[in-house]
């Protein structure tokens, strides 16, 4: 019963990264959607569940996002979780919409820089 339930969440898994890709990426709309949410391709790796290395080589190009349909759809789910929208069609493009998690990292990032100005005006 086990294996069954495993095998059926695998199978929506793969069904959910297939329709991802159908609706393709550029390299440039993952480029300004790391922008938005302030991560580097580290921070990509980590959330997606990709190597930092596979995350560079797939930027290193232009485009298209190629690689195989599992990773497309690893990085596309990890940015749409953080409140990235894709817009495609004639003019692609992203955009930050409001959700739980893109205000964390709005207030991770706030808190970030008041830490360092506090740690700033400690050192003068």
């Amino acid at each position: 019963m086990r294996r069954l339930i495993e095998f059926a969440l695998a199978m929506q898994l793969k069904k959910f990264y297939q329709i991802k890709v159908a609706e393709s990426i550029t390299i440039r709309q993952v480029k300004a959607a790391r922008a938005l949410v302030g991560w580097s391709q580290s921070d990509l790796a980590r959330h997606s569940g990709v190597s930092e290395p596979t995350v560079a080589r797939l930027e290193s190009a232009d485009g298209k996002l190629g690689g195989r349909g599992d990773t497309i759809g690893k990085i596309r789910a990890a940015l749409e979780a953080y409140g990235i929208e894709f817009t495609n069609g004639d003019q692609p493009g992203v955009r930050l919409i409001k959700t739980a998690a893109s205000s964390a990292v709005k207030h991770a990032g706030a808190s970030k820089r008041t830490a360092t100005a506090a740690s700033g005006k400690a050192a003068k």
